[in-house]
């Protein structure tokens, strides 16, 4: 895999990069569940939520810090 142009390795999460989108409606409660099946520990996150159809029309991204 090469996403910046240089090959390296990577993990990818059901063979895609960037990994799977979740889109939802507001107020939605949203279970995600994880199964690792590599040989060791892994850590996902959740680096940002993409809040779409303000007022204004322009998507944004909130911090996680924020949320």
């Amino acid at each position: 895999m090469s996403p910046l142009g240089v090959p390296q390795q990577v993990i990818l999460i059901n063979d895609k990069f960037p990994g799977p989108v979740i889109n939802c409606t507001s107020n939605n409660n949203i279970v995600v569940n994880v199964f690792n099946n590599l040989d060791e520990p892994f850590l996902l996150t959740w680096n940002a939520q993409k809040f779409m159809g303000r007022w204004d029309t322009r998507d944004y991204v909130s911090n996680p810090a924020w949320n």
